[in-house]
């Protein structure tokens, strides 16, 4: 009896989408958990984590991306600009990783047969539609209410909400201020 080839895993991490989300949760995720959990009895391949930066890196910041180079993760950065609303008011900073994600999904997925996108942004549909068109499989890791019903609509199933996995991948050191929680309501846009 031949064996069959293992599955073959790899990871996309918005990381402005699921610093919200777990605001959201109430806890923050263990990137090397979440690494393990999701590539358990699976050949992991690859994992891209996508940060979007200010001008003056915090060290505390540059420690925490270095971890996660450590850790199998591939960084991917993008300064933070200010943008101005369109109407004379509030200004935001933003960093536009869509484009970065979908580039590095497409041109990795023949090392991948299914990917886990910790994003709940709508804009991803069309992404997820070509790669399933493909033949690869594309589950989201979300919260509950931040998955847009067009990523559900042509996403894998199961969706596997946060709000679920703390046990397996939640960090025990550090969990959102009180302060936090509240503030994913007044979101700055990355």
């Amino acid at each position: 009896m031949v064996n069959p080839m293992p599955e073959r895993v790899a990871l996309f991490v918005d990381s402005a989408n699921m610093h919200h989300a777990c605001k959201r949760v109430g806890y923050y995720i263990d990137w090397r958990k979440a690494r393990d959990h999701f590539s358990q009895d699976r050949v992991f391949t690859g994992a891209f984590f996508y940060y979007a930066v200010p001008p003056n890196v915090e060290p505390e910041r540059q420690r925490f991306l270095d971890f996660l180079s450590y850790n199998g993760y591939i960084v991917r950065t993008k300064q933070l600009r200010t943008v101005p609303d369109g109407q004379g008011g509030e200004q935001f900073q933003r960093a536009d990783v869509g484009v970065d994600i979908a580039l590095d999904m497409l041109s990795t997925a023949d090392h991948w047969d299914t990917a886990f996108l910790f994003s709940g942004e709508g804009d991803f549909n069309r992404l997820v539609e070509a790669l399933r068109a493909r033949g690869k499989r594309v589950h989201v890791v979300t919260s509950q209410g931040m998955l847009a019903r067009e990523l559900a609509y042509a996403a894998d199933k199961p969706v596997f909400w946060l709000e679920d996995l703390e046990r397996f991948i939640g960090r025990t050191d550090r969990r959102p201020e009180k302060q936090d929680l509240m503030e994913h309501e007044t979101r700055v846009e990355e």
